[in-house]
């Protein structure tokens, strides 16, 4: 039984310690007439790094967790005809300390095209896994 003590004890001290350096998970799900996209958010250096997707015809979705600069970026382009033009960027804090405290959500974005009133939803969380 003492031989195990000390096992149990180190066990408990690394599980202690990889939670508390563990990296959130970070999710963007968008919703646009009726059909759902998600997004796995992994983090990266590069500035200019980006996750994209194409929403439906209208909306082009990208994402950016720059986890050096403790900062998750999202940015809208409506796909016009001649080139994507950008109608919503917004930066969140997220801190890299963010595990293994609760979920964060970084709330409902509702964003409209400028053309017959098109509408795209989206809602990015980060949550310790």
């Amino acid at each position: 039984m003492r031989a195990t003590l000390p096992l149990m004890f180190s066990l408990a001290l690394l599980a202690s310690a990889s939670s508390e350096s563990a990296t959130p998970a970070v999710r963007c799900e968008t919703d646009y007439g009726g059909k759902a996209y998600r997004i796995e958010v992994r983090p990266t250096a590069d500035v200019f790094a980006m996750q994209t997707a194409d929403v439906g015809t209208r909306f082009r979705f990208s994402v950016q967790w720059l986890a050096s600069r403790a900062k998750l970026k999202t940015f809208v382009h409506e796909l016009d005809e001649r080139s994507p033009v950008l109608i919503h960027a917004a930066e969140y804090p997220l801190p890299p300390d963010v595990c293994p405290s609760h979920t964060v959500d970084f709330g409902l974005n509702k964003v409209h095209s400028s053309d017959l009133g098109r509408e795209l939803f989206f809602q990015c969380s980060a949550a310790c896994e």
